[in-house]
């Protein structure tokens, strides 16, 4: 491979879990962390899985911004999770909001080209184009994020909206496409024969209910309360279907090569069972829409702890982190062999 990024992203997301637990301590509230972990941890690990291909042959147009990507990994990292000691509206909260906000339009940039190169077959395969879907949210994740350490509001919605967003693009925006799509290539392109008609059928049905229900759930908020809702709801179910295929068939098809990333996927698929069961609830009895009270039948802070902290980790770390842990010991059996 004449261009292998996602070994210094991995890198990196080490380093950026380094930076969260001595920086924690200094986050006010579930949120303020969640964004620390986002771009310290989750989007390397992420754009790590995103370009585990060679960019050289089927993405020619995305070698440039991956390349970039990669240069400037470390410091949007750094500079993601450092941010959060200076207050909301300071420079340096806004610097630091900036380069990250840049290493999202670069993986945006990315997303298109990869998207472009397979224009002609109609933007297949499906777990390709749930990354390329991740990959073209990111850089909404990175606006909102910067308008939220900016202190400004943005498209009518101001505080705490503004932070809820944010941290909504980075995980179910970013995080749970790329999830899907790396669960994607272990069911499907590595032993495509074996994932049986029904886990075919329950991927193709989370990956298109998880890819089209975040921009929709966004739409709604931007909107109406019921497109809001139904939107939601689509989300959460895709999300559902997509607990059962990592409980039961990505922690099968992991567990010969580790048996760390098969738990980890069972974590992820029973964190995903707590946290859109919530997410449904709350969209049907309340609003994130402007002007709304923000309560419902879940309480918000249950919604800010269990959604949103439980989201971050249970599901989005445990599912990066055992794409990772088997992209890890594929590469090491690699290297052996070729010894």
């Amino acid at each position: 491979m004449a261009f292998a990024p996602p070994r210094l992203l991995r890198v990196t997301a080490l380093g950026g879990a380094a930076l969260v637990a001595v920086v924690a301590s200094h986050a006010a509230g579930v949120p303020a962390f969640v964004l620390m972990v986002g771009p310290g941890v989750a989007v390397p690990l992420g754009l790590a899985i995103a370009l585990d291909r060679d960019v050289d042959v089927p993405f020619p147009a995305a070698m440039l911004p991956a390349r970039a990507i990669t240069s400037a990994a470390p410091l949007a990292a750094a500079s993601g999770v450092l941010g959060w000691l200076a207050p909301p509206g300071h420079p340096a909260a806004i610097a630091a909001a900036s380069v990250h906000a840049v290493v999202c339009a670069l993986a945006g940039l990315v997303g298109l080209a990869r998207l472009w190169s397979r224009r002609g077959a109609r933007f297949a395969p499906l777990q390709e184009l749930a990354i390329d879907v991740g990959l073209l949210l990111l850089p909404v994740a990175g606006v909102w994020f910067l308008a939220s350490r900016a202190a400004m509001p943005l498209a009518g919605f101001e505080e705490p909206v503004v932070t809820f967003t944010a941290a909504h693009f980075h995980f179910a925006g970013f995080t749970a496409p790329i999830v899907i799509g790396g669960v994607g290539r272990l069911l499907l392109d590595d032993a495509p024969r074996k994932g049986g008609a029904v886990i075919r059928v329950l991927y193709r049905i989370a990956a298109i209910a998880v890819c089209a229900g975040v921009p929709l759930t966004a739409i709604g908020i931007a909107t109406n309360h019921t497109v809001e809702a139904l939107s939601a709801v689509v989300l959460a179910s895709g999300m559902l279907v997509a607990s059962s295929v990592l409980i039961v068939a990505a922690s099968r098809r992991a567990a010969p090569r580790s048996m760390v990333a098969a738990a980890l996927f069972v974590v992820s698929g029973i964190t995903l069972l707590l946290t859109m069961t919530l997410a449904a609830t709350f969209a049907l009895t309340s609003s994130a829409g402007r002007g709304s009270s923000l309560a419902g039948a879940v309480p918000l802070q249950t919604m800010i702890d269990w959604h949103g902290g439980a989201n971050a980790i249970g599901f989005s770390l445990a599912g990066l982190g055992a794409l990772t842990l088997l992209a890890t010991t594929e590469t090491s059996k690699r290297s052996s062999d070729a010894r």
